[in-house]
């Protein structure tokens, strides 16, 4: 009998990265969403893909991360955008082909990058209140009962979140379909079902704009980094503007992905190409 495109991918799929992350979190490999991770995503509201990228290239960006943030004081808790522009490690996750298929299964094939940002937890830090993604002043969760999936977050784990007070991100499973808020300054210890993050450098954690998250202490002697890659449809307004000499010398999807989308000035019934039509490339 022929196996289903499923049963492929479990069979020439790569193993599980053993001890990555806890028993129990949502875990995807690298490559297209699969049917399981799909139904993980939806129901968790997060993914967590272990080994996206290798430990070599997590070090790489670490290192890009680094040199962004070489002017950010010791103490200061910083996220820096457009980090793309300046390193060309980070701008190769973009369109990383661990994650983007995934990306283009859950918010279809019409989408771009919306913002970025390389975040800077602070050694010896405190932690942060519990927060939505979205647009403060009208919150995406007011569009309907279940918030829908209007930004899709992509963090890269470029330090070690190997214990509880490294700077962990926190997720509430399945709060981002909860249809009431939690009281402003809300922390981790506050909520006994938050899932604490603990993943290796290479890691990329894919969350839904709605689902309830924070970061933790972080206790060590050194930063925590992140780096950052939000996807939405082409009609949220971008957060900050490009330079078009940087988007003219990206790859052809790169760049499809990263341009501005002119839809808006066409007829109602004059659909824009998708980014994977208009680049010639498949994903």
């Amino acid at each position: 009998m022929a196996l289903t495109a499923e049963a492929e991918y479990r069979q020439t799929a790569p193993p599980l990265m053993a001890g990555a992350a806890p028993p129990g979190e949502p875990i995807g490999r690298p490559g297209p969403l699969t049917a399981i991770e799909r139904f993980q995503f939806e129901s968790a509201g997060y993914l967590l893909v272990p080994g996206a990228i290798s430990a070599d290239q997590a070090a790489v960006c670490l290192a890009a991360c680094e040199r962004l943030h070489a002017d950010t004081p010791v103490g200061a808790w910083r996220q820096i955008p457009l980090a793309y522009q300046r390193e060309p490690a980070i701008a190769d996750l973009i369109d990383h082909p661990a994650v983007l298929a995934k990306v283009r299964a859950l918010l279809g094939d019409f989408l771009k990058v919306q913002s970025s940002w390389c975040t800077r937890v602070p050694p010896r830090s405190g932690e942060m209140a519990y927060h939505q993604d979205g647009y403060a002043p009208s919150p995406f969760r007011e569009l309907a009962p279940a918030t829908p999936l209007v930004q899709l977050r992509v963090g890269w784990v470029m330090t070690p979140l190997s214990g509880s007070d490294c700077g962990n991100l926190a997720f509430i499973p399945g709060s981002h379909r909860c249809p009431v808020s939690l009281p402003p300054g809300t922390v981790v210890g506050d909520v006994p079902s938050a899932r604490l993050i603990t993943a290796e450098p290479g890691t990329a954690v894919l969350f839904h704009q709605g689902i309830w998250h924070t970061s933790t202490l972080n206790l060590r002697d050194r930063p925590r980094f992140m780096q950052h890659i939000v996807y939405a449809p082409p009609w949220l307004v971008r957060r900050h503007a490009h330079d078009p000499a940087f988007i003219a010398a990206q790859p052809p999807l790169r760049r499809a992905l990263l341009e501005d989308w002119t839809a808006a000035a066409k007829n109602f019934n004059e659909a824009e190409r998708p980014p994977w039509e208009s680049a010639s490339i498949v994903c």
